[in-house]
């Protein structure tokens, strides 16, 4: 299901997506439609949701226990959040903005294995916080419009020599996103469903060509407004990356819920072989 605006519909009288887009009243049937038509695997997403929540009720008593933990709590909040968004956004119908949001839950899956797997990457992951600051520090420091006063930038080498001397304590090096999904052993997630999904989220004309309508070879008009492109593909992926952090977070915290996580795995696995 896709809305086709053909060049005639912009002078027509079907304006119901094109006078207010997601928030047309035309828009909001095919939204209906869409939860009614995929109805087994939003329920299914509403089921892992629970018992991903069970997973972060029990962990969530053990914040305090280290920094380490805390921090990869906070992930696994996050990629929660990330889960939840993507449900809400196919539900509505849209097709790039839940792809870039799953790419963003992968990397996040990436961190939260590769941290459980090596400590280490919770320092890499502290010092890249400290680089970033340091960056925005020099960026303004640089900067001839930012820089009110002579004080303030005292002030501001103050604070970007307090961030290199906390640098300092790092004795580890910063790497790239593929080398963290191979300490997350998820490479093989990084050269597939990630690197497509980086087409959407970096805008790439090939992924933007999803919304041009191509005839005989001559381009017709616009897919504008809900659609369910691949919507059980990326339903059914979001499930099995949220699958895999429940499988760290498991490792981690020995919450035993093995058992539950491979029925859930073999069912979406079954959505996966369909398509």
């Amino acid at each position: 299901m896709r809305f086709f605006i053909g060049n005639s519909d912009a002078t027509g009288d079907k304006m119901g997506i094109l006078e207010s887009g997601f928030f047309s009243d035309e828009a909001k049937n095919s939204q209906d439609f869409i939860k009614k038509s995929y109805e087994k695997y939003f329920a299914e997403y509403e089921s892992l949701n629970e018992l991903v929540h069970s997973i972060f009720k029990r962990s969530y008593l053990l914040i305090g226990e280290s920094p380490d933990k805390l921090i990869i709590i906070t992930l696994y909040s996050r990629i929660l959040t990330s889960y939840q968004s993507i449900y809400h956004l196919y539900g509505k119908g849209y097709y790039a903005e839940p792809r870039i949001i799953l790419r963003s839950l992968i990397e996040l899956v990436f961190y939260l294995s590769a941290s459980i797997n090596d400590p280490k990457i919770i320092q890499i992951l502290q010092l890249r916080d400290e680089n970033q600051k340091l960056k925005s520090v020099n960026r303004i420091i640089k900067s001839k419009t930012n820089i009110k006063s002579f004080q303030d930038k005292k002030e501001l080498e103050t604070i970007k020599n307090k961030i290199e001397d906390r640098m300092k304590i790092f004795e580890v090096a910063d790497m790239g996103i593929e080398a963290i999904s191979r300490i997350a052993k998820m490479h093989d997630f990084y050269i597939t469903v990630y690197s497509v999904l980086c087409l959407t989220a970096h805008h790439n004309l090939t992924d933007l060509e999803t919304h041009v309508v191509i005839q005989n070879g001559s381009i017709m008009g616009l897919s504008y407004g809900p659609t369910d492109l691949l919507l059980e593909v990326n339903l059914a992926r979001s499930m099995e990356v949220l699958i895999l952090a429940m499988k760290a977070m498991e490792d981690s915290f020995r919450l035993q819920v093995k058992s539950e996580l491979e029925e859930k795995r073999k069912i979406i696995e079954s959505y996966l072989v369909q398509k």
